[in-house]
């Protein structure tokens, strides 16, 4: 009867490693929400308050305005050249002029990605809007959505940066989520086996060793839950060869190893060897002074 025995993925690192995966995705999502479609939309948004504060002024323009400060003039040809005669400005939070006006109005095209005459001409046509009418329509449509909001409620305005800052967010999240998924996978996909009745191990690789087939366990990384198997140069494969195993990812592995010593050599007790987070506890904790020793 195969007594073979299987290691499976330990929980302490499946399930921290799930966690991390599950958090820097969630990050990715995260930051693609927010630079692909929340700040976007919420972009648009504010141009649209920004037209309809542009129009608005038009409509009824403060004596002593620019000359063409009309509703009948509302259109720009050419929003790009306009946008850079007035020094491509940003928010003016407290607008008084037909510039101050239409700068807020273009600067926040820009930031829609819309800086295009198809958005700034009346009467105009396009994927997102569809059929506007003239400046005086546009003016009563955006009137029954804007006109009960003061400025203190318009729009959040996002910044270029805000919108930019998500790409990095997001690249970085789902990156990581990719890194840390493959390890998942990769460890979940690495097989150990211990035949308990000829107390042989089997490596990742198909490698299988023996206790008299090794020349010494090397313990001095066991805190990091790693063990160095110096083998015999009589090794069928991979005589004279050191091969690290992995004691964190899968359970049993440690037990199997610390067997295979007691095996190989009965002389040592296996309370001499502390379990690896033992180890690592130790290594940690500061050393006692020696009595008599220099202060």
């Amino acid at each position: 009867m195969d007594q073979t025995k299987h290691a499976r993925l330990s929980p302490r690192y499946w399930i921290k490693q799930a966690i991390i995966t599950l958090i820097v995705l969630g990050l990715g999502i995260w930051g693609f929400l927010d630079g692909f479609i929340i700040y976007p939309a919420q972009a648009v948004k504010y141009a649209q308050w920004s037209e309809w504060e542009y129009l608005r002024f038009l409509d009824s323009p403060p004596p002593g305005s620019a000359v063409g400060a009309s509703l009948a003039a509302a259109s720009i040809a050419d929003p790009q050249q306009t946008y850079e005669q007035l020094g491509r400005p940003s928010n003016n939070r407290s607008p008084a002029t037909l510039n101050d006006y239409r700068g807020n109005w273009l600067d926040a095209l820009s930031i829609a990605g819309r800086l295009d005459p198809m958005y700034t001409t009346y009467p105009r046509e396009n994927e997102h809007e569809g059929k506007v009418g003239s400046s005086f329509e546009r003016l009563g449509e955006l009137r029954e959505t804007w006109g009960q909001v003061d400025r203190g409620k318009a729009p959040k305005r996002r910044s270029r940066l805000d919108i930019l800052a998500q790409y990095p967010i997001f690249l970085i999240g789902v990156g990581l989520a990719i890194y840390f998924g493959y390890g998942l996978m990769r460890a979940a996909s690495t097989r150990y086996a211990w035949d308990p009745s000829a107390k042989r191990i089997t490596l990742p690789g198909g490698i299988q060793v023996t206790p008299n087939q090794i020349q010494e366990f090397d313990k001095s990384r066991w805190h990091k839950f790693y063990v160095q198997l110096h083998l015999t140069e009589d090794h069928p494969t991979h005589g004279g060869r050191v091969i690290q195993v992995d004691l964190y990812r899968h359970t049993g592995v440690e037990d199997w190893i610390l067997e295979m010593e007691r095996e190989r050599f009965p002389e040592r007790e296996r309370a001499d060897t502390p379990s690896p987070e033992q180890a690592q506890t130790q290594e940690s904790e500061p050393q006692a002074e020696e009595p008599g020793g220099t202060p």
